[in-house]
């Protein structure tokens, strides 16, 4: 009886230890979080990224006054609060395989399409986001999971070019559950009132994920109107000239010979040669 006794105190004083080791380090780490976060993010993402705070719990990690920006300039995304549930002991373990949902909430993008640097900036961020990743099999296994739970509200959208604001989306929501993806939008305007434009009114989205494929399921649309009044012949240019270089910028340079330092070496120098003259001069 008296060693049952003495094995329970035992056993009682390594809880109360335990406990108090967990924390000390809560207590600890709590401070450092944030900063911990940024560089992660920072590391992950190949942006600049700043978090004024985290707070811990045994549910998860929550993020507020989340700042991204491109290392190079060129867009800037804010974000009121970030959610990430999870397991912390299993965050030690599995680190992040072990979240299960990640919402956001207000959240800001701003795209300056005429910043010098948006295109190294796009270019670094896409290198670290895909640049690393195998490209999953259509069809396997992995892409069958149900994966994470996210979920964005609250998010504004807005893209500027030399002719001053291209898109302009306000209220959007995103929510991915297992194999689906709802997305809803109250408003979104192409170009600007007072020129070319095109406005659609509140909109519903669902998207299906089939063999690893993801397919429009559903579409409503309440309300949308396209003006123009540009005929390309004025200074400003038209709305679908603006969206086609837009597209164009952010587009993955694949090196397929549509870069001007390339085109006149090789293959796309007979072409140029044809309009210019520059076949006489060779012969």
């Amino acid at each position: 009886m008296l060693r049952f006794l003495s094995e329970r105190r035992g056993w009682v004083f390594a809880v109360f230890v335990a406990l108090m080791l967990v924390v000390g380090l809560w207590r600890w780490g709590a401070p450092r979080a944030a900063a911990r976060a940024s560089i992660l993010i920072s590391d992950r993402l190949g942006v600049d990224a700043h978090i004024d705070q985290a707070r811990l719990s045994f549910g998860g990690v929550e993020l507020g006054g989340v700042e991204v920006r491109g290392r190079h300039g060129g867009f800037v995304v804010r974000i009121d609060q970030v959610d990430a549930r999870m397991s912390l002991l299993g965050a030690v373990f599995s680190g992040a395989q072990s979240v299960r949902e990640v919402s956001a909430r207000g959240v800001a993008v701003t795209v300056d399409l005429t910043h010098e640097g948006l295109d190294n900036s796009i270019s670094e961020l896409r290198s670290h986001t895909f640049g690393s990743k195998p490209t999953p099999v259509v069809g396997s296994a992995s892409s069958r999971g149900r994966g994470r739970a996210y979920a964005i509200d609250d998010l504004t959208v807005h893209v500027a070019d030399s002719d001053g604001s291209l898109l302009s989306m306000t209220n959007v929501s995103l929510h991915k559950e297992g194999d689906d993806l709802l997305a809803s939008f109250v408003d979104t305007l192409l170009g600007e009132k007072n020129a070319d434009h095109a406005a659609v009114g509140p909109s519903k989205l669902v998207l299906s994920r089939q063999d690893g494929e993801w397919k429009v399921r559903e579409l409503e649309i309440d309300g949308a109107s396209v003006r123009s009044l540009h005929d390309g012949e004025g200074k400003e240019r038209p709305l679908a000239t603006r969206l086609r270089q837009a597209l164009s910028s952010l587009r993955p340079n694949t090196g397929t010979g549509t870069d001007t330092g390339t085109g006149t070496g090789t293959g796309t120098g007979t072409d140029t040669g044809t309009d210019t003259g520059t076949d006489t001069d060779a012969d």
